[in-house]
């Protein structure tokens, strides 16, 4: 019986055979599995060695192959690749031995890995929105934690198809209650987007709430100082103050993050 689970989406491909070997085990207790990485000297060997008689297996067995096209099959020699490939057959038949395949793609010349009976799935790249909603579900299911889901929409489209990448930034996040968005996401090494003149001209309003919170946005988004210092000099608000500050950055007494702190608290 095969098992034959291809596309790029290896996070989901894994996962998934993650749990056709769970679920075989819980039906086959007693039965062996045995993982096979082509991608490893003496793989192609040992699976050889393992399946040498179908008449031996008195008992269901599992075999869990990876890297075959990648690393393996496609580089034997014409002979080995003929044995291989006759090996093969016979296993898509027998009903006592499941191999479970974990690739990128399917060889043209290995396609009747997927005829009938054999069950195959193929994980292609999820779109932004299915990307997001499958990693909110995954760690809520598989690890417990549920961050924002604008901090989920912000990591998927960084991470873009690199699904392993967002689930290894998104898990830590899980476990930082209270945290703000902006700051879970700068714990991830993520800026989060900002309307960066619609800020500039927070820094004029009447609050002071308002202007600290716009400067602090600002400034998490790694936002230079010195440019923020020459948009805001142009306000009517800031104009003399900032002309007062001139001579003092130039000669190096005060920095500009500190003179925009100021400003902003006059």
């Amino acid at each position: 019986m095969i098992i034959y689970l291809y596309g790029t989406d290896s996070y989901r491909r894994s996962r998934k055979a993650q749990d056709i070997i769970a679920d075989y085990r819980r039906r086959n207790a007693a039965a062996a599995v045995r993982a096979f990485d082509f991608s490893e000297e003496g793989a192609v060997d040992d699976f050889m060695s393992f399946f040498s008689s179908q008449s031996l297996f008195s008992q269901s067995v599992m075999g869990v192959l990876k890297n075959v096209f990648a690393r393996g099959a496609l580089n034997m020699p014409k002979d080995a690749r003929s044995v291989f490939k006759k090996r093969l057959r016979l296993l898509c038949a027998d009903t006592e031995a499941f191999l479970l395949f974990s690739e990128d793609a399917l060889p043209a010349s290995f396609a009747f890995l997927t005829a009938a009976p054999a069950r195959t799935q193929r994980f292609l790249p999820l779109a932004s929105r299915p990307r997001a909603a499958f990693l909110k579900k995954e760690l809520e299911e598989r690890h417990g934690v549920s961050p924002p889901s604008d901090v989920i929409d912000a990591v998927a489209e960084y991470y873009g198809d690199d699904v392993w990448g967002a689930m290894s930034a998104l898990i830590p996040l899980g476990f930082a209650p209270g945290a703000s968005s902006d700051e879970l996401l700068m714990r991830a090494d993520i800026r989060p987007a900002i309307n960066f003149f619609p800020l500039i001209q927070e820094l004029r309003h009447q609050s002071l709430v308002h202007r600290l919170e716009a400067l602090e946005r600002l400034s998490a988004h790694g936002e230079d100082a010195a440019k923020i210092f020459a948009l805001i000099s142009y306000q009517q608000e800031y104009t003399v103050a900032c002309a007062e500050y001139d001579a003092s950055l130039k000669a190096g007494g005060v920095g500009y993050e500190e003179a925009l702190a100021d400003l902003v608290i006059r």
